[in-house]
């Protein structure tokens, strides 16, 4: 990953940073899946210089896009994509990455496991037995996933999704390509 752009979400008093994120990303994974090969792995990784996961858990106001080649950015135009949110979101142009770096990271999504209520929904309606009944089968258990999120919706049923960002720190880059949120499970982009 040689070259980058910056979003940074600016801040309104109108509108809180969550919201202005889930539209931002919401755009950006249309735009990602987009520029994706079919069937493949799209060659634009993202990253969240502000991730925090710890006490303060959240993934910062910035985002860096990147790509091997300039033309892949180019081309994808983010600034295209977010023009309904330049309000909000300022972009820096396209820039090459510097020559000292932190390391590397991987950022992948993370699936939490479905909650009590969910399992007890789905084989209630799989086995034709009451909710109720089905609720006595499935212990509730603390679910608290600590990892930050931007809020989704679905393109195709309008359901609210949070889409969990995981970062985990990497010595070596690892190029394998990224899926349509501009996350992998193993590929890394460059941290500086």
């Amino acid at each position: 990953m040689k070259y980058y752009q910056e979003l940074t979400v600016l801040s309104d008093a109108e509108i809180s940073e969550n919201q202005i994120w889930s539209k931002v990303y919401h755009q950006l994974h249309i735009a990602l899946a987009d520029q994706m090969d079919d069937g493949g792995k799209g060659r634009i990784g993202v990253s969240f210089p502000g991730y925090i996961n710890e006490r303060n858990i959240k993934l910062g106001n910035k985002l860096r896009i990147f790509a091997r080649d300039e033309k892949d950015l180019a081309e994808m135009d983010i600034k295209k994509w977010l023009r309904r949110y330049q309000d909000y979101v300022h972009i820096t142009q396209i820039r090459l990455v510097p020559g000292r770096l932190k390391g590397y990271a991987i950022y992948r999504r993370y699936h939490s496991e479905p909650n009590p209520s969910q399992k007890a929904r789905r084989y209630a309606k799989r086995h034709g037995i009451d909710y109720d009944e089905a609720i006595k089968l499935f212990p509730i258990e603390s679910q608290n996933t600590n990892l930050p999120y931007v809020q989704m919706s679905s393109e195709t049923n309008g359901q609210k999704y949070r889409l969990y960002v995981e970062k985990i720190m990497c010595n070596s880059a690892v190029d394998e390509g990224f899926g349509s949120y501009g996350l992998d499970n193993r590929s890394t982009v460059p941290e500086f």
